[in-house]
């Protein structure tokens, strides 16, 4: 059905570019979006630069790092629960991709791709399920832009080096929300208009009571005449209203579809019915960032640690605004790739972890000074707004009896602006990691939207191989909330959210 594909253009339209504040690495990934309190690989630049003041500590460097009343100075930190100290340097490469539908978008796409509209532009309303096929249809386009109904697609890649306290690497963020802009409620497609629209429904031998209980008195009269008036239009509002009460519609449902019967009604010839003249289009924006981050660590004493991250940001602001009915996903893209605008700027993120005996705590503050990057204008006009990386504030916390086995929250402070309309973004996580043997990490978490009431909760689950040299890591997310998408006229189930992680690191 066209029009089910057509709105699916704005998930396709994800191949472009663009960032929330993400999940970084597998390990991360795997542990519920956790790792402000356990960082110890190459990410450790993102989670924490904190962290990096505890890496190759020597005990016997300044003083000593053990329980006090230890009397063997080999033995292991005592503070040191996780052996950071071992980290002499390291270098790792990790990608990660991940989608979300927001709202109800995708079911109403569904719906529509249940429906032959391009049969009922053609042929009109012939049967008791065509009428019903248009009320459901009216219906569901008009939810199509209800605020917040959009598909976001995001990606994170990088790749970094670390040595002692210092680190440098280059990372890339990617994040592009697609969703309806506007909807045309006047040229549908459905081949009705006038008379001929109350002869086809009069004659479809749709069920009616005699009763017009949702329609209002002014409505009855405006549909009526548009309808050109007369017996045919008399039954025709009756079977309306009668099949708007079997579907189960209120009478605020149907003051709501009501202009888009109304157009359907008032068109013709000479206004152009089409669905060639229909102007709903989709609004696609994104972006996408490098960055280069040097870092740095310094340990104030064995207890607490400080870092911080100065980075160079490039960044490029995309966006395109076409007809859905006119468009594919490749004009989407197309489009999107031209109109762009990239600006430069910088970014300062610090971290601090804390230590003791099974306990770490750490904080850990990203983009600090809310760097941000200029939007793009279309060959129409059309001014994107501006892209803000807003700051967040993560605190984290981990209980490490062992160093085979971590357990962890973390919890974003902030709630921080989204591309999506009306959206914020505020995550919680909880996630535990156990190395089998010290060669196979098992991990599993959990993680949700606190700024957002309604969301499923994210189930996590990664593994780890740490195979001498080189450690190998993967992870998947995945909600507990599935919905129903139409793409191509098919139908399928999908996660509200999903995405997976990989990284290869050598580790010394």
């Amino acid at each position: 059905m066209r029009i089910a594909c057509s709105a699916s253009l704005c998930l396709l339209a994800g191949a472009i570019a663009a960032q929330d504040t993400p999940i970084v690495g597998p390990r991360s990934l795997g542990m519920g979006g956790t790792g402000v309190a356990v960082a110890d690989d190459h990410t450790v630049q993102f989670q924490n630069p904190g962290a990096l003041g505890f890496f190759n500590r020597d005990p016997q460097d300044g003083e000593r790092l053990m329980d006090p009343d230890a009397k063997d100075a080999d033995v292991v930190s005592w503070t040191d629960n996780n052996n950071l100290r071992r980290k002499g340097w390291g270098f790792g490469v990790d990608l990660q991709f991940g989608a979300q539908v927001e709202g109800a978008l995708m079911e109403q796409i569904a719906v529509l791709a249940d429906i032959d509209y391009q049969r009922l532009g053609n042929q009109g309303i012939r049967t008791s399920q065509d009428l019903s096929d248009v009320m459901r249809a009216v219906a569901a386009i008009d939810k199509l832009d209800d605020p917040g109904n959009a598909v976001k697609v995001d990606g994170n890649a990088g790749a970094n080096l670390r040595i002692g306290h210092f680190a440098v690497g280059a990372r890339m963020y990617s994040e592009i929300v697609g969703a309806v802009a506007n909807i045309d409620r006047i040229n549908l497609g459905l081949g009705l208009g006038g008379p001929a629209m109350a002869n086809d429904i009069a004659g479809s031998g749709a069920p009616q009571d005699g009763q017009v209980l949702l329609l209002t008195p002014a409505q009855q009269t405006e549909l009526g005449a548009a309808m050109g008036g007369g017996a045919n239009a008399t039954t025709a509002l009756r079977q309306i209203d009668f099949q708007a009460r079997a579907l189960g519609f209120s009478a605020e449902q149907v003051a709501l579809i009501y202009p888009y019967l109304l157009g359907a009604a008032q068109s013709s010839s000479a206004l152009g019915q089409g669905l060639d003249d229909n102007t709903t289009s989709v609004l696609a924006t994104g972006y996408g960032v490098a960055e280069i981050p040097v870092s740095y660590g310094i340990a104030i004493n064995q207890y607490l640690s400080v870092g911080v991250n100065l980075k160079y940001l490039l960044g490029r602001v995309y966006g395109t605004r076409v007809l859905v009915f006119k468009a594919d996903a490749d004009t989407i893209i197309d489009e999107a790739q031209k109109t762009n605008k990239q600006t430069s700027n910088f970014g300062i993120d610090i971290g601090l972890m804390a230590r003791y005996h099974w306990v770490q705590v750490g904080l850990t503050g990203r983009n600090l000074n809310r760097p941000t990057f200029k939007g793009p204008t279309t060959s129409t006009g059309y001014q994107f707004p501006d892209v803000t990386l807003d700051p967040q504030v993560t605190f984290g916390a981990a209980f490490i009896p062992w160093e085979t086995l971590s357990i962890a929250g973390d919890v974003d402070l902030l709630a921080t602006d989204s591309l999506v309309s009306g959206k914020s973004y505020q995550r919680g996580s909880l996630g535990a990691e156990w190395n089998v043997l010290h060669f196979l990490a098992l991990r599993g978490g959990i993680y949700q939207n606190l700024a957002e009431s309604g969301r499923s909760p994210v189930v996590t689950a990664g593994l780890g191989f740490d195979l001498w040299l080189i450690r190998t890591d993967l992870a998947a997310a995945c909600s507990l909330k599935r919905r129903a998408i139409a793409f191509d006229g098919t139908k399928y189930e999908v996660p509200e959210e999903f995405r997976g992680s990989f990284q290869i690191a050598l580790d010394f």
